[in-house]
C-alpha cells in the first residue's frame, strides 16, 4: 500500500493553499504509477488456456509533433488468418504521468480481451493505446501537474487532439483492416485519459459513438460545467445527442478520493438534469488505481459494437465455384455506351506519346521490392501536379495484364489527343502482397494476400509514387479501379478510404468484393465521391456481384455509373469499360 503523508496540516480536499492542484496532481500520478496498489489477481485477466490476440508496439511519423511516435496495438485472434474481414477500433487513453504502455502492461488490456472474446462476451475488435502527451516544435511539453485550478484542460489537451485527428487516426486505418466509421469508433481511458475522452470524444463527436470515461470525465477540479455550450455543444440538444450516440459510460471506485468522487457526482447531476443518457459503474472496494480501470474495461468493452457480435468469418469464395452463378439481369441493367470505337486502342504516329515504364516500389509491408509499371502523359512535366489513377489486375495475374486487357498506355494517348481525357500518372502494381507475388500453381491459394494490398498500397505505394513522381497528394485528385479481383479491390479499398480517393471503378468485379452494406461504410460520404463506375457483362458468372452493388448504390441514393454490356467476364469488356471511365474520371 502507498502512503502520501503531506507535512501540511491542510486537508487535501477542497483546501485553500496555492499548491492544491499540484498535490492532487502528485497523487494521481503517484496512484498511476504503482500498479500493485490496492490490488490482486482477479480472474477475468488472469492468463488463461484462450485463444490469444497480438500485442505490440508501432511507430509512426506525426507531422503535428515533428517526432516519431508510438502506440501500441492489440489485434484480435484470427486477425492475420481472417484477412477479408474488417474490425472495429477502441482507442485507450492512459492518466497523468503515464504513457502508451499503462494500459497494455499495468492495465492487462491483452488478457481481458482475450477472455472476454473467449466467452464471447465481447465484440472482436482491435485496440489501441497512445501516448497522450503531445507537443508541437518550439511548444512547451504538457505539464502533467498542473498548479492553476481548475486546470486549462484546453490548453493541455490541444495538442494531442490535433495529432490525434489528423495523425494517428489516419495511421491506424491505413495500417489495419478498420471499419472507418464513426458506429465502429470508441474512445475511453482512465483518469487524465478519462478527462481526454471527454474533452476530444465530445470536441469530435462526428468521429465516436461510444466514449468511457473511467475516474474521470468532465467537471474535474471543480471546473465549471455547461452542456449547452462545452465542446462545441455536443450536448446542447440531449435528443440529438441521445439519437446519435450509441453509450456514454462513466465509472468509479468506491473508494476513490473524495475529490474525484465528487466530480464524477456533479457531471452525473449536469447530465441527468440536460436528459443525457448514460451508463455507470462502480468497482466495488478499489480506489484510483488499476484494478478499477481494469473493471471498468471489462465492463465496458462487451457494450461495444453488439452490430458485429453475431458476424461469423466466411472464407472467400473461389472465383472457380462462383462463375457458375445464375444471371439474373434487371430493369435497370442497361448498356450506357457502345462498345469502344474501332481503333481505340491501336498506337497512333500523329500524336504525342506517353511514357511507359517498369519500376518498382519498397514494400515495408512485404519486405521486398515490389514491381508495377508506370505510365506518365505525354510533356510530363515536374512543374505541373498530375492525378493519379491506380489500376489493378485480376487473380493469378500480375503488373502486365492491363498492358494485354487494356492497354491503358495507348488508349490514354489517343484520348489526350482528341481532349477526351485529363492527362493523368497511372499505376499498374503487383497487387498480390507476399514474398513470392507471382505464385504459380493454385492461383487462389494466394488471394489471402490480395486483401493485405490494401495497407501496402497505402502505407507504400501511394507514398512512394508521391515522392518519385510529379502527382497531386489530393483524395480528389486520386482514383482506383480494377478488373475482376481488382475490381473487388478497387471498390473495397475505395470505399473504405474515402479520405485517400474520391474515385472508383470496378470492372466484373470478382467475389472478394464486400457484401454491400459492408462495403460501403459511410453512405453520406459515398454520396459525395466525383466518381464510382460499375460495370459487368451479361455474360460474365460473376454478374451478380456488380449487379447486388449497383443496387445498393441506388436504392441509397448514391451517384455511380452501372454500365451493363452483352460481354463475359474478358477482354472487351474491360478495355471498353476502361475506355469510357479514363474520360470521366479527374473530369
Amino acid at each position: 500500500m502507498l502512503t502520501i503523508t503531506l507535512s501540511s496540516s491542510k486537508t487535501i480536499l477542497g483546501i485553500q493553499g496555492p499548491n492544491t492542484v499540484h498535490l492532487l496532481s502528485l497523487c494521481l500520478a503517484l496512484f498511476a504509477t504503482t500498479p500493485g496498489q490496492n490490488a490482486g489477481s482477479e480472474e477475468f485477466y488472469a492468463v488463461k488456456d484462450v485463444p490469444h490476440g497480438t500485442l505490440e508496439p508501432r511507430t509512426y511519423l506525426s507531422k503535428t509533433t515533428g517526432k516519431e511516435r508510438r502506440y501500441y496495438i492489440y489485434l484480435p485472434p484470427g486477425y492475420d488468418e481472417h484477412t477479408s474481414q474488417r474490425y472495429p477500433v477502441l482507442f485507450l487513453l492512459h492518466g497523468a504521468n503515464c504513457d502508451e504502455k499503462s494500459w497494455p502492461y499495468a492495465g492487462n488490456v491483452k488478457e481481458i480481451m482475450d477472455n472476454l472474446l473467449a466467452e464471447k462476451k465481447a465484440t472482436p475488435m482491435i485496440v489501441i493505446s497512445p501516448n497522450g502527451y503531445a507537443s508541437k516544435p518550439g511548444e512547451a511539453k504538457p505539464d502533467p501537474m498542473p498548479r492553476k485550478s481548475p486546470p486549462d484542460f484546453k490548453a493541455m489537451f490541444s495538442t494531442f487532439e490535433e495529432e490525434f485527428v489528423s495523425d494517428l487516426l489516419p495511421e491506424v486505418e491505413r495500417r489495419f483492416r478498420t471499419i472507418p466509421d464513426r458506429s465502429h469508433r470508441a474512445l475511453a481511458g482512465f483518469s487524465m485519459g478519462g478527462l481526454q475522452t471527454m474533452s476530444l470524444g465530445l470536441d469530435q463527436l462526428p468521429l465516436f459513438s461510444y466514449l468511457g470515461g473511467f475516474s474521470g470525465c468532465g467537471g474535474a477540479f471543480n471546473a465549471p460545467i455547461n452542456l449547452k455550450t462545452d465542446h462545441r455543444g455536443a450536448m446542447a440538444n440531449s435528443k440529438k445527442f441521445n439519437a446519435e450516440t450509441n453509450l456514454l459510460f462513466l465509472t468509479q471506485g468506491s473508494k476513490e478520493p473524495e475529490f474525484i468522487l465528487e466530480s464524477v457526482k456533479r457531471y452525473r447531476a449536469a447530465l441527468d438534469s440536460a436528459g443525457i443518457k448514460y451508463a455507470f459503474y462502480e468497482s466495488p472496494g478499489t480506489t484510483h488505481d488499476y484494478p478499477t480501470w481494469r473493471r471498468s474495461l471489462r465492463e465496458f468493452a462487451p457494450l461495444l459494437f453488439p452490430d458485429l457480435r453475431d458476424v461469423v468469418v466466411k472464407p472467400l469464395p473461389s472465383p472457380a465455384v462462383a462463375f457458375g452463378q445464375p444471371i439474373h439481369p434487371a430493369g435497370d441493367d442497361k448498356k450506357l455506351f457502345p462498345d469502344a470505337p474501332a481503333g481505340f486502342d491501336q498506337v497512333r504516329k500523329d500524336i504525342p506519346h506517353g511514357k511507359l515504364e517498369h519500376t518498382t516500389w519498397y514494400s515495408t509491408t512485404v519486405g521486398k521490392a515490389r514491381n508495377m509499371l508506370v505510365y506518365t502523359p505525354p510533356g510530363y512535366s515536374t512543374g505541373k501536379k498530375y492525378p493519379t489513377l491506380y489500376l489493378l489486375h485480376g487473380i493469378g495475374a500480375n503488373e502486365y495484364q492491363w498492358g494485354w486487357a487494356g492497354k491503358p498506355d495507348v488508349v490514354l494517348d489517343n484520348l489526350i489527343a482528341e481532349r477526351k481525357a485529363t492527362p493523368m500518372v497511372v499505376v499498374m502494381p503487383n497487387g498480390c502482397a507476399q514474398m513470392d507475388d507471382d505464385p504459380k500453381g493454385d492461383k487462389y491459394a494466394s488471394a489471402p494476400a490480395y486483401a493485405t494490398f490494401e495497407q501496402d498500397l497505402l502505407v507504400d505505394l501511394i507514398p512512394s509514387i508521391e515522392k518519385s513522381y510529379s502527382v497531386s497528394a489530393k483524395a480528389e485528385d486520386r482514383a482506383i479501379a480494377g478488373l475482376s479481383m481488382g475490381g473487388g479491390q478497387s471498390l473495397d479499398f475505395g470505399f473504405a478510404h474515402m479520405d485517400v480517393f474520391k474515385s472508383i471503378g470496378g470492372f466484373s468485379s470478382a467475389p472478394n468484393t464486400y457484401p454491400p452494406d459492408r462495403l460501403v461504410s459511410d453512405v453520406e460520404k459515398a454520396k459525395k465521391l466525383r466518381l464510382v463506375y460499375v460495370s459487368a457483362g451479361t455474360k460474365d458468372g460473376l454478374f451478380g456481384i456488380s449487379q447486388r452493388t449497383h443496387q445498393y448504390l441506388r436504392d441509397h441514393r448514391i451517384p455511380h455509373i452501372w454500365n451493363v454490356d452483352g460481354h463475359g467476364h474478358d477482354r472487351d469488356t474491360w478495355s471498353y469499360n476502361l475506355y469510357y471511365f479514363l474520360q470521366k474520371v479527374f473530369r
